[in-house]
């Protein structure tokens, strides 16, 4: 049965929990701006009764206060951060699709296709002006502008390249503290939440944390009650991309290092490779990471999917061997090959090397085979690891998106093509001092400044070492045509036709013989024929409305087809984008509606409260004035 003094009891639980209640208003209203913060609610029950003996029937004893809790919806959390993780990877392809297209932005003056346009007018009115020098000097230096805009275009490349690089390492640093956080706190919780209480603010920072993680890439959370009663603890395991980051306690990291070795020609040095801190392999190629990692990493090294691969010949790739031998590879065309001609990388079975250069021969079928030399693994060994006849090889990664390296290759081509085209014919005539015809477009060695020799390379600048590889000392490329049985192709001079590879965009230059001096322009087949004949420069003006040079058409249609394809990516991306963050604006706003703080509604609460807190209190002055009446003014 109740006390006498039981009523004041429960006046009292009803203060305590209004009070409770109050206070926790007090905290959603300070915390309504805050991000990421939770509305917080109070817990309350009716607190156990007692039985009455001289009746039937229990008592009610007041309220308890069971917890304060937030309100939160784990399915609209998971729905968030799975639409947060597209929209990090929409929102940099964007960024940097963008950056791309301001590169090649086309008006009618100005953009790559501008630039041809003007070389080929400038070539086009040559011919009512054979002898004028001034109009020979203008086709020259609209030539050298073209050749201008391309190491421009490719330069730039570089630097979208650079920044995209650069980006990988700030948001891997971000995501390893991130990690470092998130451990941090589930200690913190485990630590108060095992005595019965609710870390409900720092739930919410973990949930912050996680939710910016959700944006770097593909994420999975569980979180596992281990244990009953009030001193059970959760486990709280965060993987990304399938693999452990956060395991409760203990986190793991990313580490990222500056490769030694090139996957493609125009790369830039020192790109950053990604693995995890405790030696599990970080697939920097995998369609599944998602989020703005794996944005970072198409836009750094997609190449559409075309990157080189092949198989080691039956009879190469013994062990120990610092050589191996390619074939049945997908470039049979030299002008759309993009990996680098040194110090370069190729993965031989599922084993990383590192070559120094490499060589190329070509069968009677018309089957190219690559010879890579020098080879050495990361750690320094050289020579193959193990027997690798047959095995798979691979530069690069399957990367089926257009990034860097994809128009880098775009720009080399066309370069090579039309330069090998229009060469080929300007070589064929002569110029005003009754000579050859020069390389008009060609490219500019790094190291000394000087022309590289295009057409042709002296046989006597190539060598053969021991083992039979060819290479040469001078000129363009040690890439050189070969028959089965190893021996040079030559020409009826003595010659040897030498390839255009190592002409890319970023050399891409005017023959520095023919810059101020425009009568070394060839334009007749032969000059006897009087100055005035310009069989040739008819020649190169059909030429460039040749349909056949490129799959695309002419070269002109080529340009425009490639900048087009830039706009529409751009445009794609930028759709995506947009719809993307609807979605999440969309989703957000349900789970607000669950979680955040509405103003108004704690207002009316507060009032509510606040009148539940006053009654209880007139309880309390009731129950008062009943014992004082009870004790001091009750006679015996």
């Amino acid at each position: 049965m109740a006390s006498t003094f039981f009523g004041l009891t429960i006046g009292k639980t009803g203060m305590y929990a209004s009070q409770a209640a109050i206070n926790t208003t007090a905290h959603n209203v300070s915390n309504a701006t805050t991000d990421g913060y939770s509305r917080q609610v109070v817990n309350k029950k009716a607190s156990t009764p007692l039985a009455l003996y001289s009746s039937a029937g229990m008592a009610g004893t007041g309220v308890d206060v069971t917890s304060v809790e937030r309100v939160r919806n784990e399915y609209f959390d998971g729905k968030y951060r799975a639409c947060n993780t597209l929209c990090g990877n929409y929102s940099a392809k964007e960024y940097y699709m963008s950056t791309v297209e301001g590169y090649f932005s086309e008006t009618n003056t100005e953009g790559l296709t501008a630039a041809y346009t003007m070389f080929t007018t400038a070539l086009k009115s040559l011919k009512d002006n054979v002898a004028d020098s001034t109009v020979r000097t203008e086709v020259i230096e609209y030539a050298d502008n073209l050749t201008d805009y391309m190491n421009h275009l490719s330069n730039s490349m570089q630097l979208v390249q650079r920044e995209a690089n650069d980006d990988i390492k700030i948001t891997v640093e971000r995501v390893n503290s991130i990690a470092a956080q998130v451990a941090a706190l589930n200690k913190q919780i485990n630590t108060l939440e095992i005595r019965g209480g609710k870390a409900n603010d720092l739930r919410d920072q973990r949930d912050l944390l996680i939710d910016e993680l959700s944006e770097y890439a593909n994420i999975s959370v569980n979180e596992t009650k281990m244990g009953d009663g009030g001193t059970a603890i959760h486990e709280y395991v965060v993987k990304l991309d399938g693999k452990m980051l956060v395991d409760t306690y203990r986190f793991n990291t990313l580490e990222v290092t500056a490769t030694e070795g090139r996957i493609n020609q125009n790369d830039i040095s020192g790109l950053y490779q990604v693995s995890w801190s405790d030696g599990q392999d970080f697939n920097s190629a995998s369609t599944s990471l998602g989020g703005k990692l794996q944005a970072l990493f198409e836009v750094r090294d997609g190449n559409n999917g075309e990157n080189y691969t092949g198989k080691v010949s039956e009879d190469g790739g013994n062990q120990g061997d610092d050589f191996v031998t390619v074939v049945g590879t997908n470039f049979n065309n030299l002008n759309k090959l993009n990996i680098p001609e040194q110090n370069g990388t190729i993965t031989i079975g599922n084993k990383l090397y590192y070559y120094d250069s490499f060589t190329v021969s070509i069968t009677d079928e018309g089957e190219y085979e690559y010879t890579f030399l020098g080879l050495k693994d990361e750690d320094g060994y050289s020579g193959l690891k193990l027997e690798s006849a047959g095995k798979k090889v691979t530069i690069g990664s399957h990367i089926e998106y257009k990034g860097v390296p994809y128009y880098q290759a775009r720009l080399n081509e066309y370069v090579r093509t039309y330069a090998a085209s229009f060469n080929e014919l300007h070589n064929q005539g002569e110029d005003l001092n009754g000579e050859k015809g020069l390389d008009l477009f060609n490219g500019i060695c790094e190291v000394t400044g000087a022309n590289f020799t295009l057409q042709e390379t002296p046989y006597l600048e190539m060598e053969e070492d021991d083992e039979g590889n060819i290479t040469g000392k001078q000129g363009f490329s040690s890439i050189i045509a070969v028959n089965e049985d190893g021996d040079i192709i030559k020409n009826e001079d003595g010659t040897v036709n030498a390839s255009y590879y190592s002409l890319t965009a970023l050399n891409f230059g005017v023959h520095q013989d023919l810059v101020g001096e425009p009568q070394r322009l060839a334009c007749a087949q032969e000059l006897d024929n009087g100055i005035e004949e310009c069989k040739i420069l008819d020649l190169l003006i059909e030429n460039q409305a040749d349909g056949g040079m490129f799959k695309e058409g002419t070269p002109a249609e080529y340009l425009q087809s490639f900048t087009a394809n830039i706009a529409i990516d751009t445009q794609q991306a930028a759709l995506f984008t947009e719809s993307q963050n609807n979605i999440l604006a969309s989703i957000d706003n349900q789970r607000m509606e669950i979680s955040s703080v509405d103003q108004d509604e704690e207002a009316m609460n507060l009032v509510q409260y606040q009148n539940v807190y006053e009654l209880s209190c007139k309880v309390v002055s009731v129950m008062d004035e009943i014992y004082n009446k009870l004790i001091n003014e009750t006679g015996a």
